[in-house]
């Protein structure tokens, strides 16, 4: 289904969106939960390899992804986390897996996968709603649908507009 209209061009401060910012912000941070990770509810501090990303999701009655279908990302870095799990305070939403291989020191190629929460919402200091993904590095991501959707359903639930009255599929485009 898609959710994705022109009709959504507005943010409500209600939710924070932190988005790639997780991500980015995430290098180099040390392996223990700082202020920041207890805001997104994510801990996150490596990338893998461009490489396309299985999406799943996993709560699939929360109102954000409820009637979104899992998909695969095109060339994409699958950002890890760090502990294996959210924050108390976080909920995930969805799971990326990627697969690809990767040679190690001594030359020899292994297979690697990874399997990571990469949508998710979280509640900070009890009162502010965030909601995070490590999706979306690319301009090319970004433009496809479930992208699309996906953010237009953050954008609603902001809003508290995750209602049928809003949440209308939009006309086909050519």
């Amino acid at each position: 289904m898609t959710r994705f209209s022109s009709r959504t061009k507005t943010v409500c401060p209600a939710w924070c969106c932190t988005a790639r910012c997780t991500a980015t912000a995430a290098k180099g941070w040390p392996k223990v939960a700082t202020p920041w990770f207890e805001f997104t509810g994510l801990q996150t501090t490596t990338i893998g390899a461009q490489k396309p990303i299985a999406v799943s999701y996993v709560d699939t009655d929360n109102a954000i992804v409820k009637g979104l279908e899992n998909w695969t990302t095109i060339n994409e870095e699958l950002y890890n986390n760090e502990v294996g799990h959210v924050q108390e305070t976080a909920h995930p939403l969805a799971h990326g897996k990627q697969d690809y291989e990767s040679k190690d020191k001594k030359g020899q190629v292994r297979k690697i996968i990874s399997k990571t929460v990469v949508v998710w919402t979280n509640l900070y200091n009890g009162k502010a709603r965030v909601f995070g993904t490590t999706l979306g590095h690319t301009t090319d991501n970004l433009r496809r649908c479930q992208d699309l959707d996906l953010v237009t359903a953050v954008c609603s639930g902001a809003c508290d507009k995750l209602d049928a009255a809003h949440m209308k599929p939009a006309k086909k485009s050519t």
